[in-house]
């Protein structure tokens, strides 16, 4: 979008000095056209009050003023060379008709410059009636005969330079027209170029976001859905998605880990209770034992004396038999 506002600009910026270098242009004509028509007023003036000196002082006084006036102009118009910026190309034929205007201007400020000798050649305080007269039909035969001429070249020559001017102003109006529109067209399409390309990268990064943490969150309900604590998500990026992955992944082989311990400690208790359950019975199967042995001995020492007192009477009662018997 920046990029699209600088061209823009530039195409505009480019119109509008094509545009103020066309007025400055016919500026300056006019300008100059005015100055002639002073210089003209104040030459003509000069003369016709050539008899009555104290008139005629302040109209030639007027008539040189405005003479160096038309060459401060003429100077400011020959600094730019018919043009305020040398970057902007002039329309065709405008060149020739700058190389002309200056050789006509050359042709009539010498003129002005010669009638300004003519006075102060002499003094017209000092001249009698028949020496002003005089000077004064020298000085309007060199008006009719050279200053006319020359300075109705320059002024057509000038006339010229204006129409070109005019044409070189609406031109340089409809360019910066042109320009205008252009630049919003340019503006309007780099904003939705912006828009397409944030719309692309919109996307690409959603996918560089969301695929990777689909992956991991899909991991991560298979281990609790299966409880396979074997599984590992892939790690894809080293971002913060990579280290998000990279924690999941340690957490769950550290979770297999303490199950393995844990299943191991439950193995162990098993066989340690295994290992109780039959000493207890090896012990209750003793206790069994003693307490039949006890039984046994009680029932024995019981049989033991009336066995014992039997056999003891076996002798006697044998010795009364056979004497029975006998």
């Amino acid at each position: 979008t920046s990029t699209g506002f600088l061209v823009g600009d530039h195409y505009q910026r480019e119109a509008r000095r094509e545009k103020e270098d066309a007025a400055a242009e016919l500026d300056l004509a006019n300008r100059l056209k005015i100055s002639m028509l002073a210089i003209g007023v104040d030459h003509k003036d000069s003369i016709l009050t050539l008899r009555e000196p104290s008139t005629c002082q302040p109209e030639y006084a007027r008539f040189v003023a405005e003479k160096s006036n038309l060459q401060a102009i003429w100077q400011e118009f020959q600094s730019s060379q018919g043009a305020i910026s040398e970057e902007i190309d002039e329309i065709d034929g405008e060149a020739e008709i700058i190389e002309e205007l200056t050789e006509n201007y050359e042709v009539f400020i010498s003129d002005l410059q010669k009638l300004e000798m003519l006075f102060r050649q002499k003094n017209i305080q000092r001249l009698s009636e028949g020496d002003r007269q005089n000077l004064q039909s020298e000085l309007i035969r060199f008006h009719n005969q050279v200053l006319l001429g020359d300075s109705s070249r320059f002024s057509k020559q000038l006339d010229l330079f204006t129409e070109q001017a005019v044409i070189e102003t609406k031109q340089a109006q409809e360019d910066l027209i042109v320009a205008e529109n252009l630049r919003l067209r340019i503006i309007v399409a780099s904003l939705a170029l912006s828009v397409a390309i944030a719309t692309v990268l919109a996307f690409l990064i959603s996918r560089a976001i969301t695929v990777p943490i689909q992956s991991t969150v899909d991991v991560a309900q298979q281990v609790i859905e299966t409880g396979n604590f074997e599984l590992q998500a892939s790690i894809t990026s080293k971002d913060e998605i990579g280290v998000l992955t990279n924690s999941l992944n340690q957490l769950i082989t550290k979770v297999n880990l303490l199950l393995q311990e844990q299943k191991e400690k439950t193995e162990s208790l098993k066989s340690a209770l295994h290992e109780i359950q039959s000493t207890q019975a090896v012990l209750v199967q003793s206790e069994k034992m003693s307490s039949l042995g006890q039984m046994v001995a009680g029932v024995a020492h019981e049989m033991n004396n009336p066995v014992n007192f039997i056999h003891g009477n076996l002798f006697h009662l044998q010795e009364h038999l056979q004497d029975l018997i006998h």
